[in-house]
C-alpha cells in the first residue's frame, strides 16, 4: 500500500465518511443571540488554533448530531482555507479563514458545494460546539490549494446526498466523501 493511500485510509478513519451527515437550518429562521454567541466562540477558538498552526489549509471536523450508537464521534468535515484577501477584517466570520464543504439542502437528497465563514460552519445547530482540526503535509497543502482553487473540486462532486454514502460511489456522495475525493 502507497503512503498515499494510508493516509487516505488514516483520514477516512478519524472523518467516519459512512455516516457523516450536514445541512443547512431548514427553518430559514436568523440564529438566537445564544447560538451566534456559541458558533462565534467556537470560531473564535478554532481560528486561534489555525493561526498558532500557521498553515494555509487543514481538514476540520464537527460533531453535527449524535452518532455515538454508531461508534463515531464527528460527523462533518471540511477545508478551512486560509483567505489571505479578508485578513483585514476583524469580524470573525472574515477573519481569513474560509471553510469549503459540502452541504445538503434541509436535509433533502440534493446536495452544493459552500465556502463560507467560520462562524457559520457552527450555526446549524451543532450537537456540541467542539472541533478536530487536522493539519497536512506541505506538500499535500498545496495540492489541495490547487484543487480547490481549480474545478477539481467540483469535478469529484455529486449533487446527490446521502448520509450513508461511501467515499467514491458513483450515485451519492456526502461531505467527508467529498473531501475524500479531493484529497485522493
Amino acid at each position: 500500500m502507497t503512503k498515499s493511500w494510508l493516509w487516505l485510509a488514516a483520514v477516512s478513519a478519524i472523518f467516519a465518511a459512512q455516516a457523516s451527515v450536514a445541512g443547512q437550518r431548514c427553518d430559514k429562521q436568523l440564529a438566537s443571540p445564544a447560538a451566534t454567541e456559541r458558533a462565534a466562540i467556537a470560531a473564535a477558538r478554532t481560528i486561534a488554533e489555525l493561526e498558532l498552526h500557521d498553515r494555509p489549509i487543514a481538514l476540520i471536523a464537527r460533531i453535527g448530531q449524535d452518532l455515538s450508537a454508531q461508534g463515531l464521534l464527528y460527523s462533518h468535515a471540511a477545508f478551512a482555507v486560509r483567505d489571505y484577501q479578508s485578513e483585514i477584517s476583524t469580524d470573525a466570520n472574515n477573519s481569513g479563514w474560509r471553510v469549503t464543504h459540502l452541504l445538503n439542502d434541509c436535509g433533502t437528497d440534493h446536495g452544493a458545494l459552500f465556502r463560507e465563514g467560520i462562524v457559520d460552519f457552527y450555526l446549524d445547530d451543532p450537537l456540541s460546539y467542539q472541533a478536530k482540526l487536522v493539519f497536512v503535509t506541505p506538500e499535500l497543502e498545496t495540492l489541495l490549494l490547487r484543487a480547490l482553487n481549480s474545478h477539481h473540486g467540483k469535478a469529484v462532486f455529486e449533487a446527490r446526498y446521502s448520509v450513508i454514502a461511501k467515499p467514491f460511489s458513483k450515485t451519492r456522495q456526502n461531505s467527508t466523501g467529498w473531501m475524500l475525493e479531493v484529497i485522493a
